[in-house]
């Protein structure tokens, strides 16, 4: 097994089983951007954790839901380290299919500082 950097997405960084959104969904703090609605919940795995919820009422076509989730995706690899244990479900908007990369990383980064206060 090789080891993992801060850019990696490993599968153990992914929110995989339905128990696991259920908790984040049930339990977890809202926060509202102008593209997503972020939900988190601190976990006790030691590192941060992201489940995507891109739905297909939201954005119809699979080449937008694709781009906004590999979008959501960068920007989770790229701050994990500051995330530390914490998992995340993001909702997409169906506003996001018309936003740039760079409007829904900084959608995304406004709700940093909350997740690491918690």
């Amino acid at each position: 097994m090789s080891s993992h950097t801060a850019q990696d997405f490993p599968k153990s960084a992914r929110l995989l089983a339905a128990d696991d959104f259920r908790s984040v969904f049930r339990r977890g703090r809202r926060t509202q951007t102008p593209y997503f609605t972020i939900i988190h919940l601190k976990n006790s795995k030691g590192h941060a954790r992201l489940g995507l919820a891109v739905a297909k009422k939201n954005l119809q076509r699979a080449v937008d839901r694709n781009r906004v989730k590999r979008i959501i995706r960068e920007w989770f690899r790229l701050q994990q380290a500051q995330l530390a244990d914490v998992d995340i479900v993001v909702q997409a908007k169906m506003v996001a299919r018309g936003a740039g990369k760079k409007e829904l990383a900084q959608s995304l980064n406004q709700t940093i500082s909350e997740m690491v206060q918690q």
